[in-house]
């Protein structure tokens, strides 16, 4: 996911902004609706309808979006406008991009839901406490563990949520008054939960690049995705407890912590374990995939943990507050989502007309390069500052199906996943590098290049490796 500054807003008086908002809120859920009837029953007649909520909605909120956001919309109105010009049948394309950019602002609103329903959760405070008071001994291991799994839940605001609980749990006096123990020790969590969070992508389906892979790849099988995922996730965190204990000095201070207890995460993993089976169920028994059960069962359980705890009038009011009052705020992170998913679309359709298919062909590039190649794609465009939705929609595209090369689908779409968690890790221009910058005091490419550059460079040979093991036994 991009990362977006909002900044202060600056856009009508509070009276109108009042009145504006819930009408933008109520635009979401029409969006929301409107891509689930399509996706589940395959009626395509309300795709106008679908178009035109998001289109209210970025109309509404335009006079407040900050200029980084027009920026990416004044990028996507000039392809467009290239793409009229260039492409035979245009409107088949800009339908299909705006299409797809409907889909990303649903499924990014329905995941907000989520953490609406998370902020504030005692279950969800009292399990990031605990991971964050363990002993240096396993603490990074718990803090890894904690951005991979507060990060499906939570999405970026994992990283916040830990970060500032590193920065409670990791005091001046805990470290004996030594501020270099203080310091390394910060860096240590802080990269666990860097880490942890960016393999997240590899295998979670409650993410975007989940998302895009799955319903771009042709042939992608997304329960063998998400077991090699989370197969080479293990393989990544591994690697990264590896380099933390052979390259961080561990000073021998004594530490406040208390003991580990599963008891205090099993609501976590029971929380998850419910939205992938009724995502599966919702997979199972419509036209729809399984990310778009996701986008139909996380509100619904949002809803329901909410009335759970504090009853039906409160979870109602909350998920009102939502629409009305959280989901207007979020109107950079969606035009910009909206916009690289469109973006992306486009440029593939334009790469495609100009030839660029028939060229690969004609290249006749060995399959074990086009399986191991891909993360290093995805990752040197993110140290480009490409957004890595744009970059793998745009590969994805460009090759098709990949088993006309004579690669395995699933193995190209891991390429593709791995890219995008490492980028997310790596990138000066990604928003949880940006977090971590802010939360220590460095900038956000210092945390990619110096603080997790040897881990990054590992981590792809490391995927390189699991791709060309996967593309000769698969």
């Amino acid at each position: 996911m991009p990362n977006v500054e909002t900044g202060p807003d600056e856009g009508p008086k509070q009276p109108v902004r009042r009145l504006l908002n819930p009408l933008s809120g109520a635009a979401v859920l029409v969006l929301w609706v409107g891509v689930l009837i399509q996706a589940l029953t395959g009626l395509a007649f309300v795709a106008p309808a679908t178009l035109g909520a998001l289109a209210l909605y970025l109309l509404l909120q335009a006079p407040q979006l900050p200029r980084t956001a027009w920026v990416h919309l004044t990028v996507g109105a000039a392809v467009t406008l290239f793409s009229l010009w260039w492409l035979e049948h245009p409107g088949e394309a800009v339908m299909a991009a705006l299409g797809r950019a409907a889909f990303l602002a649903a499924l990014f609103a329905a995941l907000g839901a989520l953490r609406e329903a998370a902020r504030g959760s005692d279950t969800v405070l009292t399990a990031g406490r605990l991971l964050a008071r363990q002993p240096p001994g396993r603490r990074y291991a718990a803090m890894t563990l904690g951005g991979t799994l507060f990060g499906t839940i939570l999405n970026f605001g994992a990283v916040a949520l830990l970060g500032g609980m590193v920065r409670d749990a990791n005091t001046l006096q805990s470290a004996g008054g030594d501020r270099r123990i203080q310091a390394i020790r910060e860096r240590r969590m802080l990269l666990a939960v860097l880490r942890g969070f960016s393999v997240l992508m590899f295998w979670s389906p409650l993410t975007v690049a989940f998302a895009i892979v799955t319903t771009t790849v042709a042939g992608t099988a997304w329960p063998s995705l998400m077991l090699f995922g989370g197969l080479a996730a293990i393989s990544v965190l591994t690697l990264g407890w590896a380099i933390d204990r052979l390259t961080m000095p561990r000073p021998r201070v004594p530490a406040a912590a208390e003991p580990f207890r599963w008891q205090a995460l099993a609501p976590l993993f029971g929380l998850l374990g419910l939205v992938f089976g009724l995502s599966l169920l919702v997979d199972e028994t419509t036209d729809g995939a399984l990310i778009h059960g996701v986008i139909l069962v996380v509100p619904l359980i949002a809803l329901s943990w909410l009335a759970l705890g504090k009853g039906v009038r409160h979870s109602t009011g909350r998920m009102g507050s939502y629409l009305g009052e959280t989901v207007p705020t979020q109107r950079a992170e969606i035009a910009v989502l909206g916009n690289a998913a469109f973006l992306g679309t486009l440029i593939a359709a334009l790469l495609s007309e100009s030839g660029a298919e028939a060229a690969l062909d004609q290249a006749q590039l060995p399959p074990l390069l086009i399986a191991v190649v891909m993360p290093w794609l995805v990752v040197v465009f993110g140290q480009l500052g490409a957004n890595p939705l744009i970059s793998v929609t745009v590969l994805a595209a460009v090759i098709g199906d990949p088993a006309r090369f004579g690669v395995e689908p699933t193995v190209f779409g891991l390429g593709l996943v791995m890219g995008w968690g490492l980028t997310v890790g790596s990138s000066p221009a990604a928003a949880a590098t940006m977090m971590i910058g802010r939360l220590s005091g460095c900038s956000a490419r210092a945390i990619g290049r110096d603080w997790n550059g040897l881990h990054s460079l590992l981590a792809l040979l490391l995927c390189s490796l699991l791709l060309a093991v996967g593309h000769f036994v698969g």
